[in-house]
């Protein structure tokens, strides 16, 4: 019994003075001493910082970040999505790094970056070049104001206006405007025209009358075959050369004139 109160009494001893520092309570167990140590306090006597030894103790990564002891002192945080930086101080679409309008998504430990159609790139700073579809029209083949309208990448047509035709209106239509008189029909040639005449008109216009008008009214007109090869001869009485409304007569391819009463 004697020894038992000695231990009791030794132990007790252990708490006088208080072994406890940086405020800790003092309290004994079976065999020794124990110190309940204050928060940020550790250690047999609560000699020591917690926050010296522990880097994660007062937690220091940000926005929800998970502090985890990387080695002695030293600590790396894990960030939620969309957080960067040492402390997971950073958001990492603030500010948006992706360019020309693009989004920019968080993605694990990084971002991606949404860009517009005409844009590329990590950062959408690449600007996409496209290739136009050949267009044969491109380069207007069709002359004298002819219209192009493409058919194909290689084929295209041309709409002419009338006084052009060919594939690329290249060619002139001489008969337009229609230079054949007297109601005559216009037949196109490769470089020229001919004029098809209604009778009695004649001429490489039709600009002729095969027959004058004679100075009787009992005069007979008639048509004579000529024989080949023939010479056209321009009608001396077109236009009229007789004046105050006298008749015109050709006579020997020369005009003669018939003049009313009071006149010569």
């Amino acid at each position: 019994i004697f020894f038992f109160s000695l231990l009791a009494l030794a132990l007790r001893n252990l708490c006088q003075p208080n072994p406890c520092r940086n405020g800790g309570s003092c309290y004994l167990n079976q065999t020794n001493f124990a110190c309940a140590c204050p928060t940020g306090f550790g250690g047999t006597c609560c000699e020591l910082t917690l926050a010296a030894t522990n880097p994660c103790f007062v937690n220091p990564c940000l926005n929800s970040g998970t502090c985890q002891i990387a080695g002695i002192n030293t600590y790396r945080c894990i960030c939620p999505t969309g957080l960067v930086g040492t402390r997971c101080e950073q958001r990492m679409c603030d500010p948006n790094p992706c360019l020309y309008g693009g989004v920019c998504l968080p993605y694990g430990d990084s971002f991606l970056c949404q860009c517009p159609p005409q844009y590329t790139g990590r950062c959408c700073e690449l600007l996409l070049v496209t290739t136009a579809a050949p267009n044969p029209c491109t380069v207007n083949p069709c002359l004298n104001s002819g219209t192009c309208t493409a058919t194909s990448a290689t084929e295209f047509t041309c709409s002419c206006t009338s006084s052009y035709y060919g594939r690329c209106c290249e060619l002139r239509n001489f008969c337009q405007p229609n230079p054949c008189y007297n109601g005559g029909a216009c037949i196109p040639t490769t470089n020229a025209y001919v004029c098809s005449c209604v009778y009695p008109n004649s001429g490489s216009n039709c600009e002729l009358r095969i027959a004058t008008p004679a100075p009787q009214s009992s005069c007979a007109c008639i048509l004579c075959p000529c024989p080949t090869p023939t010479t056209t001869t321009t009608n001396p009485c077109l236009p009229n050369p007789c004046q105050n409304n006298g008749g015109c007569a050709v006579t020997q391819n020369t005009a003669q004139c018939y003049c009313p009463s009071a006149f010569t």
